[in-house]
């Protein structure tokens, strides 16, 4: 059996330049479908920008797309004949430069285009998913009627309609949602504006649907007489607070203060009314709170004879005696005793005589020397009475 050798294939090496060529030609087919793909991306990344109503383009779509996305309101089908048409475009380019080598840009373009299609296929999902579900603020979870509002039980001097006053004042709506982000502020201030609220603690919003509203209420602590001759309740911070809210027993046993040069204005209700009468006023009922029933006192009178700026004050008495204070705090004056020893004279006296008012009348009881009290009945001068 004759053996026939096998006949060995020469391969032409080509010349070290026509390597080097070759390289270089393929490098730029690579960077010509690498920039193909990224206009590719480019173009459905605007297209994606037209879906949902924005233009983040840096340039004009060319005439094809333009005609392919027809309108802001693109559905799927247009988008996926959009990237077709748009692959097509970039591959005739592409085969155009790199002189026929289409497994190559075949292969390049599919990676990218499958990258680029599934980017498309999210923005397209993303808008229909917002069509199909429900939006959340239409869900009961999340709305709370204006009338379910939790508020700090008010005391019994606050009407007990206070929280329907706030929202219809403020023109909220029947119902909430706690998906609005500027819900809690525009209920702090809300309730902050009444007049009966001093201080909006908090706002808390939770779910299932719960809103609590946490308020400090202002207390009135005297009645004042406006120009009008009426009185006008005022809390420690001297605000004014509605009269027409506070049954007339209320008023009745609040304390009254009067003597003042100056008067509160009318229908100046919620605003601060503050004097320098009115604050020492104010200072001294305060510190008088505790011992007011128990000393039997109805009123303080503003001195006609003290600086308007530096007030002196008289208690006045359910029985009509006087009881000359002076000076609401401890404001420098070395002649009069503190605050503490003008209590303690006044428990000594009621120790010895058992009230401030006399089988014979009313008194006028000084307590402003530091050593003594004077007691004479009202409109004798001559002192019947001296500790």
């Amino acid at each position: 059996m004759r053996v026939v050798p096998r006949k060995t294939r020469r391969v032409r090496q080509k010349p070290l330049q026509s390597q080097a060529g070759c390289l270089s030609a393929w490098r730029a087919r690579e960077n010509e479908t690498v920039n193909g793909v990224r206009r590719f991306s480019t173009r459905v990344a605007r297209l994606g920008g037209e879906l949902h109503g924005r233009d983040d383009a840096d340039g004009p779509l060319r005439a094809g797309s333009v005609a392919m996305i027809g309108s802001r309101r693109t559905g799927l089908g247009r988008v996926l004949a959009f990237v077709v048409f748009e692959g097509i475009c970039m591959t005739e380019g592409t085969f155009e430069h790199t002189g026929g080598s289409v497994r190559s840009a075949v292969r390049r373009w599919l990676v990218g285009g499958v990258v680029v299609l599934a980017a498309a296929f999210s923005l397209v999902a993303v808008e229909r998913i917002r069509r199909w579900v429900p939006p959340l603020e239409s869900n009961a979870l999340y709305r709370v009627a204006t009338d379910a509002i939790e508020c700090t039980p008010p005391p019994r001097w606050v009407p007990t309609s206070l929280r329907e006053q706030v929202l219809s004042r403020a023109g909220f709506p029947t119902e909430l949602s706690l998906l609005d982000a500027d819900l809690n502020a525009r209920l702090a201030a809300a309730f902050a504006a009444h007049p009966w609220v001093r201080r909006v603690v908090r706002v808390q919003k939770t779910v299932p649907a719960r809103i609590v509203v946490e308020l400090e209420y202002r207390e009135p602590l005297a009645c004042v007489r406006d120009r009008r001759g009426r009185w006008l309740p005022i809390d420690r911070d001297g605000v004014l607070l509605p009269v027409e809210d506070l049954p007339v027993s209320f008023l009745a046993e609040l304390p009254k203060v009067v003597g003042l040069e100056e008067l509160p204005p009318p229908d100046r209700v919620g605003v601060v009314w503050s004097t320098a009468q009115v604050g020492a006023a104010v200072s001294l009922l305060e510190r008088l709170r505790g011992d007011w029933e128990r000393f039997e006192l109805q009123a303080i009178e503003c001195l006609s004879g003290s600086a308007p700026d530096d007030p002196q004050f008289a208690l006045i008495t359910q029985g009509g005696s006087r009881i000359l204070w002076g000076h609401a705090g401890e404001s420098g004056h070395p002649q009069e005793p503190p605050s503490e020893e003008k209590v303690a004279k006044l428990e000594q006296y009621l120790k010895k005589f058992g009230g401030f008012d006399g089988p014979a009348g009313a008194y006028e009881i000084d307590v402003r020397r530091p050593q003594e009290i004077v007691r004479r009945p009202l409109g004798d001068r001559g002192a019947l009475w001296r500790r």
